[in-house]
């Protein structure tokens, strides 16, 4: 009986530790991020339009800098704002140096340290962008 309770909370404490995940928030998700993978989906998206989106995704480069989200690749450079929710649920990007584009807001899916999968919806549309951090 000793032997059998003594298994069984060891169960758990090892059960609870392999599912915790890390929590997101500014700190732990410093550096540069590399999309590894994309999806875009929704009403009016062809073919086409997916493998250009896919491509262009797939060549961005994301750098967190404190409060700052550099995205960048051949065509554009996007500084940002960002801010996570309390509960690392959302991701809220405000561009820096325009005033009448919305905030982008992302739905954070995933995060386990060295990968952060965001999604967005917006106008009907769903993009979701899986990013690996580099080792720097």
């Amino acid at each position: 009986m000793k032997y059998t309770l003594l298994y069984i909370i060891s169960f758990i404490i090892v059960l609870f530790a392999c599912n915790s995940k890390q929590p997101i928030n500014n700190e732990n998700i410093q550096g540069t991020w590399t999309c590894f993978d994309y999806t875009i989906s929704g009403e009016g998206i062809n073919q086409t339009m997916e493998t250009q989106s896919k491509q262009i995704a797939l060549q961005t480069t994301y750098k967190f800098i404190h409060d700052t989200l550099i995205m960048k690749n051949d065509y554009f450079i996007l500084p940002s704002t960002y801010s996570i929710s309390a509960n690392g649920k959302q991701m809220i990007c405000n561009v820096i140096g325009y005033t009448n584009i919305q905030p982008r807001i992302f739905s954070i899916q995933d995060f386990t340290g060295d990968v952060l999968v965001l999604e967005e919806a917006q106008q009907g549309i769903t993009t979701k962008t899986f990013l690996q951090r580099n080792k720097d």
